[in-house]
């Protein structure tokens, strides 16, 4: 099609999982179903991820060949397909609007799989008006819509990397696999036939004609034909993408991932001490600089930018890997400290807060995304609890620290000290992790920068990672909220108060600036800082609304919170920092307690109403009513520090948990992005309502209390902590600066009261989820009110994923000829019990949860299958699951997996075999041997290659029918040698180099065939494949090598035909009866090696598959070889 016929001109879409589902959604395709990255073509581990798929989207990359290969498809189309109606067999839009391929594979995927469509949707809507009408029609129902055109807008604009320009060429395009069709690349005129049937028939390890169909394996095979990585549902990632990331933190192993966490545990113990360290010294900071009542506002720019830094840190994360991103938050935290203990005045200091806390919040998330990269949903909170764990000591640390700098070398040369001890503390766990970035490249599951990103400009590198973060997005929000939130803080120190210019400027700026924000990122930003399609669902927006309600009235109610412990409570500094610290260390002990309860019950919507709102009301009432002097007492603050730490303890491991479940494990970085933005901006907004009724009220309450001190003597106590502890307790002077401290903390603890009930509106509007079941971080579909709720992560309507409960305390039984490697296993509490597969399994064997079968008998496979009723996991070592099929194991409660590619080195091999015993005649010469005479025609002078005989593989033509990946090993080999290798299997192609023809050209390649290799499984379809018409076909010399499935080949034709020398011989490794009858024509017939089915009788890596399957189970997580 010409340019000139293009009605429009659409942005290309990011090949992102995240975009492709929220263009999807937009549209109508139904929730439950959403778009995921696939990695490998090759790496069963990788394409059992995502079990059913509903359908393919194929990305590639547009090459010059490719659009060659476009032009001649369209070119040959004729007759240019035109069909419509009820009876199509697929619903087709021809594209003409230029670069939305990606777009029109989308639409191909949902609207011709109707269970995924929402009715009365916009795409419900589009299919009946497209249904009637012709392919041209439907194109310009597309054109002419814009409800999909302002879709697709929004949609170009999401992703990590910033969108192109309009008309710009996006250099990869897409393919949709659909049905038994598929819609061809780019500006396809028509669909092209590909064969894509729900079974591929041309290879022994698919041989499961039994099993249901699915799309998956369809998909398989058109992508071996094509020659390209195949990518389920949904296109190929850029850089190391979540997904990638998640599925390489498989590959650590239990060793690696104590010794990690034991590294994360001392990185916390140290930054937990100095943080609680600043808690302490901070005011003591600001009364250096004669500015104590600035303490709440020189933390709140810290806190804004602070609070927005995990959304940039997602996308580095995402473009550069976990460690890099943990590496620029260590060298920002640097700069703030060295910053920090140089600062000589105010202003410097708040720079160097920002930096420390942007920073700090920063390796804060990326911790998080590590722990949430290794664990489980289940699991999940308790190891989140256990990171934080060394607040419990070190709060001991943190007083006497605060002390000895206060009285010895002072606050500067500490944060100094710091300095150097955090990166020191810090390297060994960022290079273990980048250790096994490393391993994962190798393995391929993290892909490697590509060589053209190398090349660019760093000024070009550098923009575009401003783009991709969108830096200016979030420097207007930034900026905005800062303004707006330091105006309440600064009006007390203006004569004229909010009617200041200077506050009325902060207020209207910032306003501006926040409200411009959602309209840049809407109209202008070329990539938005989040994905806004997650925050549709109520429980992820009640979680939000939850915890950032709860956040507001926890700093409420700890507002100058260390300065009332020491001037109203009498505590020194020391125990003012025990008694702060301790909040920390009772969050981490409730933690680990809600965790533990969490993983028990599965329940988080009955915990947070019973253990995290109530503390939070009571410790906000018990405060309200003891806030004076008179009635105020240590007792009375410990109180209500115990309470608030259980509160917010539950409430944000709730929260965190109910989003997660909701949203997926693949959008867990967004969800800890918007959390770690909710905990900074939180505290900021705290801050700045707690100064803003610190500075109306303290100083009027002090003029209240003491009003027979001058105005130079207020302003002196309303500035400075040391002022105020200058005067001995129970003193007038004292007696009144605490009252004022009373009169401020009770507007406080009224608007913290208010804000709890904004916290339980938030938690009514959870669903009951529950996750104690939820075991796989790769699904994290959580079950609502009993029953499995919606399917996520790759999921489609139609499939059935089994997710049984497991338990770590299981036997396996395996065949004694197997050995298994118990250190693959550390960790685990797994029995592993040998049985003899001649014999039926011992009584006291019966209880095993896993059993793997190799060359059972089928009367105890029947008997298993009686006996066994405690087992969760077959693990078939056998190409094929007939075996366990045909014994009676109830497959909707078992799950069985094969032993595929665990045979196919060893049967190519054989077949190699067999193929050089018929060319040298070694079958002949062992004939010889046995009668005790010496094989003289078959020595001495031979010709070379006589025409008419198969005598070797230089120069001959052999035929491999069934071209999978047994095929793959074999041909190289063959061609190595010389011969001449083509292919057959169910459509044209080149695999791996060789040309395949489909099964109708056999009539065309038989005749001119030297040997016959097949490789077909055993079904219905291909029984007596190689029939008596096929074996006439062949030439008179031509060999047949059979090592697939005995019913493949009419044995009487094949016997009729080596008997009357119509054929050359055949090798056979199978048969339709074995063991073949004594009697049997084919052990006399002339020149045939009959092998006792001894191919595939010995699995390569039998054990690893075991287990690595068995640890996958253990965890939760979807098996390799899946039925």
């Amino acid at each position: 099609m010409s340019d000139s016929e293009h009605a429009k001109t659409f942005i290309p879409l990011e090949s992102h999982p995240e975009v492709m589902t929220s263009l999807a959604h937009s549209l109508g395709v139904s929730s439950t179903l959403a778009f995921h990255d696939l990695f490998s073509l090759h790496d069963r581990d990788l394409i059992d991820i995502l079990p059913n798929p509903l359908a393919l989207l194929f990305v590639y990359p547009e090459t010059s060949s490719s659009h060659s290969h476009q032009d001649t498809a369209n070119a040959s189309a004729a007759p240019i397909y035109d069909k419509s109606g009820e009876d199509e067999p697929i619903i087709f839009f021809r594209q003409t609007i230029r670069h939305a391929c990606g777009l029109i594979g989308l639409l191909h995927c949902t609207i011709n799989n109707p269970s995924a469509i929402t009715p009365n949707s916009y795409i419900d809507k589009l299919i009946k008006a497209a249904i009637p009408v012709k392919p041209d029609a439907r194109a310009r129902l597309l054109v002419d819509s814009p409800e999909l055109e302002a879709a697709h807008a929004t949609a170009a604009q999401q992703g990590d990397t910033a969108a192109p320009p309009l008309g710009e060429e996006p250099g990869h395009a897409f393919i949709a696999f659909v049905k038994e069709l598929v819609m061809e690349p780019g500006l396809s005129i028509q669909p092209a036939t590909a064969a894509l049937t729900p079974a591929r028939q041309d290879d022994v390890e698919q041989d499961t004609p039994t099993s249901p169909k699915s799309v998956d394996a369809s998909a398989d095979g058109v992508a071996e034909e094509t020659g390209h990585d195949r990518q389920s549902i949904l296109g190929y990632g850029v850089g190391n993408s979540d997904t990638a990331a998640q599925v390489a933190a498989s590959i650590w192993g239990r060793k690696q991932l104590i010794a990690a966490y034991v590294l994360l545990w001392v990185i916390t113990a140290v930054s937990s001490t100095f943080e609680n360290v600043l808690v302490a010294l901070g005011p003591y900071i600001t009364s250096a600089f004669k500015l104590h009542s600035y303490a709440a506002a020189t933390g709140i720019v810290a806190n804004v930018v602070a609070a927005l830094s995990p959304v940039p840190t997602t996308k580095l994360l995402k473009r550069f890997g976990r460690a890099q991103g943990m590496l620029t938050m260590m060298v920002i935290i640097i700069i703030g400290l060295t910053m920090f203990a140089a600062s000589p005045n105010i202003a410097v200091y708040c720079a160097a807060q920002v930096f420390m806390a942007v920073g700090s919040a920063g390796m804060t998330y990326c911790i998080s995304v590590f722990v949430a990269d290794t664990t489980s949903l289940r699991d999940r909170a308790f190891m989140m609890a256990f990171s934080t764990s060394p607040d419990i000591i070190t709060m001991w640390a943190a007083g006497p620290i605060a002390s000895r700098l206060l009285t010895g070398v002072g606050w500067r040369w500490g944060v100094g000290i710091y300095a150097i001890v955090w990166p020191v503390t810090m390297l060994p766990f960022v290079g273990f992790i980048l250790w096994n970035q490393h391993k994962a490249v190798k393995l391929g599951l993290l892909q490697p920068k590509e060589a053209s990103e190398t090349k660019k400009s760093l000024l070009c590198r550098l923009k575009r990672v401003i783009l991709d973060v969108d830096m200016p997005g979030l420097l207007i929000l930034a900026t905005g909220s800062s303004l707006f939130l330091l105006s309440f803080t600064l009006y007390s120190f203006q004569p004229q108060g909010f009617a200041s210019p200077l506050i009325i400027s902060l207020i209207v700026v910032g306003l501006s600036l926040v409200v411009a924000y959602p309209l840049y990122e809407r109209y202008v930003a070329p990539t938005t800082s989040i994905l806004y399609s997650t925050l549709h669902d109520r429980t992820a927006l009640g979680a939000l609304l939850t915890l950032f309600a709860t956040i507001l009235a926890f700093t409420n109610i700890v507002g100058y919170g260390t300065s009332y412990l020491q001037v109203v409570t009498g505590l020194n500094i020391t125990q003012t920092s025990y008694l702060i610290s301790s909040i920390k260390v009772i969050v981490c002990f409730y933690g680990l307690i809600i965790g533990a309860l969490i993983r028990w019950t599965g329940r988080l919507k009955q915990i947070i109403f019973v253990l995290g709102a109530p503390p939070m009301f009571i410790a906000a009432g018990l405060f309200l009513a003891f806030r004076q002097p008179q009635y105020n007492n240590t007792g009375v603050m410990v109180a209500v520090v115990i309470l608030i730490s259980l509160s917010i303890g539950c409430i944000s491991l709730c929260s965190s948990l109910i989003m997660m479940a909701t949203l997926g494990q693949e959008h867990v970085t967004i969800v800890l992005a918007l959390i770690g933005f909710l905990t900074n901006i939180g505290p900021a907004i705290g801050e700045a309502i707690n100064t803003a009724i610190w500075t109306g009220s303290f100083k009027q309450a002090l003029h209240r209390h003491l009003d027979t001190l001058t105005e130079g003597e207020i302003q002196a106590i309303y500035s400075s902590l040391d002022v105020q502890l200058s005067f001995p307790e129970g003193s007038v002077v004292r007696h009144g600066i605490a009252m004022a401290y009373g009169d401020a903390k009770l507007y406080m603890l009224i608007t913290s009261l208010c804000l709890m009930w904004v916290a339980v509106l938030g938690i009514l509007a959870w669903k009951d989820l529950r996750v104690r079941k939820v075991m796989d971080p790769r699904t994290a579909a959580a079950e609502e009110d009993g029953v499995h709720g919606r399917p996520r992560s790759g999921v489609s309507v139609n499939g059935n994923v089994r997710n049984p409960t497991i338990r770590s305390d299981m036997k396996l039984l395996y065949p004694t000829s197997l050995h298994i490697d118990t250190s693959l296993l550390e960790g685990f509490s797994i029995t592993l019990a040998p049985y003899d597969v001649t014999q039926v399994i011992p009584d006291k064997d019966t209880d095993a949860e896993v059993l793997v079968t190799w060359c059972n008998k089928a009367a105890n496979l029947k008997d298993a299958a009686h006996r066994l009723t405690k087992v969760k996991w077959i693990q078939s070592l056998a190409a094929g699951p007939n075996d366990v099929l045909n014994a009676g194991f109830d497959t909707s409660k078992v799950i069985v997996t094969t032993g595929s590619g665990l045979h196919d080195e060893t049967v190519a091999e054989h077949a190699l075999g067999l193929i050089l015993n018929a060319a040298r005649r070694f079958y002949e010469m062992r004939d010889y041997q046995l009668q005790g005479k010496w094989a003289g025609p078959l020595g001495g002078p031979q010709p070379d290659r006589p025409k008419g005989l198969f005598q070797s593989l230089k120069g001959s033509n052999v035929l491999i029918w069934g071209f999978g990946n047994i095929a793959k090993h074999l041909a190289p080999w063959l061609t190595m040698l010389g011969a001449t290798v083509k292919g057959v299997a169910r459509s044209n192609g080149v695999r791996d180099g060789v040309e395949v023809y489909a099964e109708d050209s056999l009539s065309k390649l038989l005749p001119n065939t030297d040997c016959l290799v097949m490789i077909l499984p055993g079904s219905e379809s291909t029984k007596n494949a190689l029939s008596k018409e096929r074996i006439a076909l062949l030439p008179n010399h031509a060999w047949v090598v059979n090592v697939g499935r005995g019913i493949s080949i009419d044995e009487e034709a094949l016997v009729d035909a080596l008997e009357k020398k119509e054929l050359g011989g055949a090798a056979l490794d199978v048969f339709k009866t074995e063991p073949l009858p004594e009697n049997d024509k084919l052990y006399k017939a002339p020149n045939v090696i009959v092998s006792p089915h001894a191919a595939g009788g010995r699995p390569r890596g039998a054990e690893a598959l075991i287990t690595y399957n068995l640890r996958r189970f253990l965890a939760g997580q979807p098996l390799k070889n899946i039925v």
